[in-house]
C-alpha cells in the first residue's frame, strides 16, 4: 500500500482485510502526518557599509529555513515582493558582500527565508538598509619647507608635499608658483610629490607655492609660503691698525 499527497497533520485510518477462505483476520491501523514545516525568515539581517562602492550583509538563518532569498533595490524603500528589485542571494549561508555600487547611495534590501523539505517560502520578511561611504578628496600633509616657516636658504632646490586620496584613487597634481618650476603628473598615486625652486631665490622674499589635486570628483588646492633669509652683510674690521715695521 502506498499512500502520497498526504496532508499535513492528519490522521489516517487504514482497515486491512485478509483471508484464505477458511480463515479472516482485519485490523484497524491509524497514524498522523506531520505538521507542515514553515520558513521563517532570518534573523540579525543587518547591511553595513564597507567602502565606497560595497555593502556587507550578515544575518542567522530563520527557524525552518535551509536557505536565504535576498533582493535589494536602490533608495529607501525595501522591494515589495520577489519579483521587485534586484536578486542578491539564495542559498545556505549567512553572509554576502555587495559591490560594484554607487558611492553615497543608500541601498534597501529585503530576506525571506526557504524551507527545502516543504517547499516554501517564509509568509513575513524582514529589512535592512545601508548607504555606500564617500568619496574623499585627495589631502595634503607634510609640506616641505613647513608652512610659514622663516630664514630659509636662497639655494633651497625643490619643494614637498604629501598627496593622499583616502579613497585609493588616483589624481592629477601640479605644483607651481612664482619661484617654481612648474610640475605635475595624471593618474598619479598616493605618496610624496616635489617641484624644482628656481634657484638663487632672492633674500628676504615670502615664496609663495600652489599645490592643487583633482581625483576627477573632488578638487583640491592649497597655497604655502616659506620667506628666504636675509643676505649676509659684512660687518667692518675691528682692531685695524698698524705700526712702523722699518725705515722702507
Amino acid at each position: 500500500l502506498y499512500m502520497t499527497e498526504l496532508t499535513y497533520n492528519t490522521e489516517f485510518i487504514v482497515w486491512v482485510n485478509a483471508t484464505d477462505y477458511n480463515d479472516s483476520i482485519a485490523e484497524i491501523f491509524n497514524f498522523s502526518t506531520r505538521g507542515e514545516f514553515f520558513a521563517n525568515p532570518p534573523g540579525n539581517f543587518t547591511a553595513s557599509s564597507y567602502n565606497t562602492t560595497q555593502i556587507n550583509l550578515t544575518w542567522t538563518n530563520g527557524a525552518n529555513s535551509d536557505k536565504t532569498y535576498i533582493r535589494y533595490i536602490e533608495g529607501g524603500s525595501s522591494p515589495i515582493n520577489r519579483s521587485y528589485g534586484t536578486f542578491l542571494y539564495n542559498d545556505t549561508g549567512e553572509s554576502v558582500n555587495l559591490d560594484g555600487l554607487t558611492q553615497n547611495t543608500q541601498y534597501s534590501f529585503i530576506a525571506w527565508g526557504w524551507n527545502n523539505t516543504d517547499a516554501n517560502f517564509s509568509s513575513s520578511n524582514i529589512t535592512t538598509d545601508a548607504t555606500t561611504q564617500p568619496t574623499s578628496a585627495p589631502a595634503f600633509t607634510s609640506p616641505n619647507p613647513s608652512n610659514n616657516s622663516g630664514s630659509g636658504d636662497v639655494d633651497q632646490a625643490t619643494v614637498e608635499i604629501t598627496i593622499n586620496d583616502l579613497d585609493g584613487d588616483t589624481f592629477n597634481w601640479t605644483i607651481q608658483g612664482t619661484h617654481v618650476t612648474n610640475t605635475g603628473a595624471d593618474g598619479a598615486s598616493n605618496g610624496t610629490k616635489s617641484a624644482n625652486l628656481i634657484t638663487l631665490l632672492p633674500y628676504s622674499t615670502s615664496i609663495v607655492w600652489f599645490v592643487n589635486a583633482t581625483d576627477t570628483e573632488y578638487w583640491t588646492n592649497s597655497s604655502y609660503v616659506f620667506v628666504t633669509r636675509a643676505a649676509y652683510q659684512p660687518g667692518v674690521p675691528t682692531g685695524f691698525s698698524s705700526t712702523v715695521h722699518n725705515r722702507t
